[in-house]
C-alpha cells in the first residue's frame, strides 16, 4: 500500500508544491508587485544548492526517506536506495536521519508528517561550495510537524554513519567498491539581515514604471467593449486578464513582451538593453540580496563561497492557509556555471530529442542509442520520444515487444549492435584521455568576475560518468551475446521504459 493510502479508492497524499520563482511568467504580475511592496512581511533566507530529500513517518509509524516529486518511491532502509554512484548521498543521509528519529519524534515529528530537507554531500554537491555533509531543514510539506523545534533540537548535532559497498573510480574506466564513514551535521538556513527600507528605495523607481505601465491605456491601442457594452481602450493590466484570439491575443502578447521581453514600455519598440520590466526589478534584487551574500553553510566570499539565491517566505500564513513563498535565483550565473560543470558529462550522456536532430546535439550515449534503435526500424526508441512511441505500439508489454520484434533478424541485430557499442567504447576511451589531459585547464569566469574550475568534486563526478558508461557498454555486450530471444534483446533498449 502506498504512503497514506488508507483506502486505495479514496485517500490521496497531497504535498505542498515547489517554490515559485519570483520572475516566473506564470506568477500574476499583481502578485509580483504585492511581494515587492511588502518585503517587510517576508523572511529572507538562503536558497540552498544541494539535493532535495523528504523524510517522515508513514501511517504505520515507519521512518522513510523519498525523492517525492522526482520518482515518488519511499525507502524504508538505506539498502533500498541502490548502490550506484548517484545513490551514495541518499543512502548516507538516510542513515544519518534515521539515527535521529527518536529525537525528532520527541521534538514534534508525528505519524503522517513529511519534512523537506536539502542534503549537501561532499564539498560541492552541485555548483556552490559548502562545508561537507550537511542536512538542512527546510519546511514541512505534509502534516503539521513542529519543524522549527525539530530543527532547533538537532541544530549543530552530528551523526556518524558507515556505508558499505560504495562505488568509486580513480581512472574513469574501472569501478571499485569500498566502505566509507561519513559524518553529517544538522542545520537550518539562517535569515539574511536586510535593510528593507533601503531596498525599497532601490526598487521604487522601477516599481513605479511597472505600475504606470500596467494602469496606462494598453500599448497596442486595442479597443474592446466593457461589460456594459461601452467601447473603451482597456489598460495593459486589463488586457492581461482577457481571453481570446486575433487582436486580443496580439495585444496581450505585446503587453507581456514589455513585462518579460525586451520592448520599451513607452514606445513599444524593441530595446537592445535586454530584459523586460520584471527582469530589471529582479536584477536589483539579485544585486542587493544575492550577488554579495555570504553563505552561512560554507566558505566566505574571499574563499570562493557564494549563494544560488534567496527564498522569500511570508511571516504570516495566507488566506488559503498556506505559506506564501518565492525564490530569487541568479539564473544567469547559476545556470551558466551549472552548464560549465556538466559540459563534459552532457557530451557523454545527452540523448536526442527526436529522430531528426543532428548528431552533435547528443552525446556518445545518445548517438549510440539512436543508432541501435535505427537498426531495428524504430529510431524513436533511442530518443526522448521513446515512451510516446511505446504507448502507440501497444497497450501491454507483450503487444509492444511483439510489434517491435515482428520483423527483427535476431542474429543480424546482435552483430550490428555489438559493432555499434564497440565503436562507442573506442570513442569513449579517446574522449577520456583528452579529458584527463585538459580538465585542469577548464575555467569559466562569470558575469561578476568569479572564476570556476573543474575542482575535485566536479572532476570525480565526471570520472564517475565515464566509468558508468564503460560499465553499461560492457554489460550490454554481455547481455547481447547471451540472449537467445528477440524479446531479451529488445529489453536492453526499452526495458527501463515499459
Amino acid at each position: 500500500m502506498k504512503l497514506f493510502e488508507v483506502n486505495q479508492n479514496e485517500a490521496k497524499l497531497i504535498l505542498k508544491e515547489g517554490i515559485t520563482h519570483i520572475d516566473d511568467q506564470k506568477l500574476p504580475i499583481e502578485k509580483f508587485l504585492h511581494v515587492l511592496k511588502n518585503l517587510k512581511d517576508f523572511e529572507i533566507t538562503e536558497k540552498v544548492d544541494g539535493a532535495n530529500l523528504k523524510f517522515g513517518l508513514n501511517m504505520a509509524g515507519r521512518f522513510f526517506t523519498s525523492r517525492m516529486g522526482k520518482e515518488g518511491k519511499e525507502y524504508f532502509s538505506e539498502e533500498e536506495w541502490g548502490k550506484d554512484f548517484k545513490d551514495t548521498a541518499f543512502r548516507s543521509a538516510h542513515l544519518a536521519l534515521e539515527q535521529k528519529t527518536n529525537e525528532m519524534i520527541k521534538a514534534g515529528l508525528e505519524i503522517g508528517d513529511i519534512v523537506e530537507v536539502e542534503i549537501l554531500f561532499g564539498t560541492k554537491p552541485n555548483a556552490i561550495p559548502y562545508w561537507p555533509n550537511q542536512v538542512i531543514f527546510l519546511r514541512a510539506i505534509h502534516g503539521d510537524p513542529d519543524i522549527d523545534n525539530i530543527a532547533n533540537v538537532l541544530e549543530g548535532q552530528k551523526s556518524s554513519v558507515e556505508i558499505k559497498d560504495v562505488p568509486y573510480t580513480l581512472d574513469g574506466e574501472t569501478i571499485e567498491r569500498t566502505d566509507e564513514n561519513h559524518t553529517w551535521t544538522f542545520s537550518q538556513v539562517q535569515n539574511f539581515s536586510v535593510d528593507v527600507d533601503e531596498l525599497n528605495k532601490q526598487l521604487s523607481k522601477d516599481i513605479k514604471i511597472l505600475e504606470e505601465f500596467l494602469y496606462a491605456p494598453n500599448i497596442a491601442n486595442f479597443r474592446a467593449k466593457s461589460s456594459e457594452g461601452v467601447e473603451k481602450i482597456p489598460t495593459n493590466l486589463e488586457v492581461l486578464a482577457m481571453r481570446g484570439v486575433g487582436e486580443v491575443k496580439e495585444a496581450k502578447e505585446l503587453v507581456k513582451d514589455v513585462i518579460d521581453g525586451e520592448r520599451d514600455p513607452i514606445t513599444g519598440n524593441r530595446s537592445n538593453k535586454g530584459g523586460g520590466l520584471r527582469y530589471k526589478i529582479k536584477e536589483i534584487l539579485l544585486d542587493k540580496l544575492v550577488r554579495t551574500a555570504e553563505s552561512s553553510l560554507g566558505p566566505s566570499l574571499e574563499e570562493g563561497g557564494w549563494v544560488e539565491g534567496v527564498v522569500l517566505k511570508s511571516k504570516n500564513i495566507g488566506e488559503d492557509g498556506e505559506d506564501e513563498i518565492y525564490k530569487v535565483v541568479d539564473k544567469d550565473i547559476f545556470t551558466t556555471v551549472n552548464e560549465f560543470n556538466y559540459q563534459v558529462r552532457k557530451f557523454l550522456t545527452a540523448k536526442h530529442k527526436g529522430v531528426n536532430t543532428a548528431r552533435e546535439t547528443a552525446g556518445i550515449l545518445g548517438n549510440l542509442l539512436r543508432d541501435m534503435a535505427e537498426i531495428i526500424g524504430y529510431p524513436e526508441l533511442g530518443t526522448n520520444q521513446a515512451k510516446n512511441l511505446l504507448k502507440k505500439l501497444g497497450t501491454s508489454r507483450q503487444e509492444i515487444v511483439r510489434t517491435i520484434t515482428s520483423e527483427m533478424d535476431l542474429e543480424k541485430t546482435k552483430v550490428e549492435w555489438i559493432k555499434l557499442i564497440d565503436k562507442a567504447e573506442k570513442l569513449l576511451k579517446v574522449v577520456l584521455e583528452q579529458y584527463k589531459d585538459q580538465y585542469q585547464d577548464k575555467e569559466y569566469t562569470d558575469k561578476i568576475g568569479r572564476s570556476h574550475k573543474y575542482d575535485k568534486d566536479i572532476h570525480n563526478r565526471t570520472l564517475q560518468t565515464f566509468a558508468g558508461l564503460f560499465m553499461d557498454f560492457s554489460s550490454w555486450k554481455t547481455e547481447i551475446n547471451e540472449t537467445n530471444s528477440s524479446e531479451g534483446l529488445i529489453m536492453i533498449l526499452i526495458g527501463d521504459k515499459i
